[in-house]
């Protein structure tokens, strides 16, 4: 794993928590994976985890908690 990688995901595990992260990244790469859109610009991205982080680093995805709500395109995980 290269070091900007590893510093991006501590530092999104320092944002949301490893388990919302790890909730999010596995749900939203399956998704990508499966043949969603990205959110993002991918051309210069061939990896799904890649492009979920950027996603997830760019605030276009989140991970909300049954309950919550605002209008970001998100991944929900009910609980």
């Amino acid at each position: 794993m290269s070091e900007f990688k590893r510093h991006l995901i501590d530092e999104l595990i320092e944002a949301h928590g490893v388990y919302r992260l790890t909730a999010c990244l596995q749900k939203r790469v399956r998704e990508i994976v499966t043949g969603s859109p990205t959110l993002v610009d991918t051309s210069d991205l061939h990896d799904p985890l890649d492009v979920a982080l950027r996603e997830i680093k760019e605030g276009r995805i989140r991970l909300l908690l049954e309950g919550e709500e605002d209008d970001t395109p998100r991944v929900v995980k009910k609980e």
